[in-house]
C-alpha cells in the first residue's frame, strides 16, 4: 500500500510538511532584490534574513512593506513571520505576488493573494503559516505588506523564512506524447 502525501498537506503540521516536501528556501532568495519601506535604518531588512538576535523594525508607524525576489521561480507553500515581542509582533499579513514596484500607499487598495492573520504561535513561536498553494505556484517575487501589529507603534521582525519548492517549467520543445 501506498500512502499520498500531496506537497503541502493540511492534514500535517507545517513545519514537518515543509521539512519533508519542501524546505526552506533561503538559498533561493535573491538577496540583491530585497528591500523594505518605512523600515528603520538602525534595523535594516537583511536582519530578517538572517538568523542572530538582530531584527527588523519598522520606523515611524507599524507598518512596514517587505519586498523579495527569488533567483529562480519557487512554489511556494508557507511563510515564517516571527516576532521579538508580543507588543511588537506583526499580527495582520497582506501577501502580494509579482507586485516589486508595490508602493505603501496602494495596499490598501490592491487585491493581495493572501491574507494572513499571526496568532501568537505564528508570530512568536516561529510557526509556519500555510498558503494557498494554488495561488503561489510560480512565484518570482513576494511583498509582504505588515499593516499591524500587536499595539506598539514599531512592528519588529525577528525572521522571515520561506518554505517550498522550486517550481518545475516544462519545456514544451522536448514534449514527446506517449506512444500507445
Amino acid at each position: 500500500r501506498f500512502a499520498f502525501y500531496p506537497l503541502c498537506s493540511p492534514f500535517t503540521y507545517p513545519e514537518a510538511t515543509m521539512a519533508t516536501f519542501g524546505g526552506p528556501l533561503d538559498e533561493l532568495v535573491d538577496f540583491n532584490t530585497i528591500e523594505c519601506l518605512n523600515q528603520d535604518e538602525a534595523y535594516p531588512v537583511a536582519n530578517a534574513f538572517t538568523d542572530g538576535d538582530e531584527f527588523l523594525a519598522s520606523h515611524s508607524t507599524p507598518e512596514l512593506l517587505v519586498k523579495v525576489g527569488f533567483i529562480h521561480p519557487v512554489k511556494l507553500c508557507g511563510i515564517k513571520i516571527q516576532g521579538t515581542e508580543e507588543e511588537a509582533a506583526p499580527q495582520r499579513v497582506k501577501v502580494f505576488l509579482e507586485r516589486p514596484q508595490l508602493e505603501l500607499d496602494q495596499v490598501e487598495t490592491e487585491e493581495p493573494a493572501q491574507e494572513l492573520v499571526l496568532d501568537p504561535e505564528h508570530a512568536l513561536g516561529g510557526t509556519p503559516v500555510l498558503l494557498r498553494t494554488v495561488k503561489f505556484q510560480h512565484v518570482q517575487s513576494i511583498q509582504l505588506f505588515v499593516g499591524q501589529s500587536g499595539g506598539s507603534e514599531q512592528t519588529r521582525v525577528e525572521r522571515i523564512r520561506f518554505y517550498g519548492q522550486p517550481a518545475l517549467k516544462a519545456e514544451l520543445k522536448e514534449f514527446k506524447p506517449p506512444v500507445c
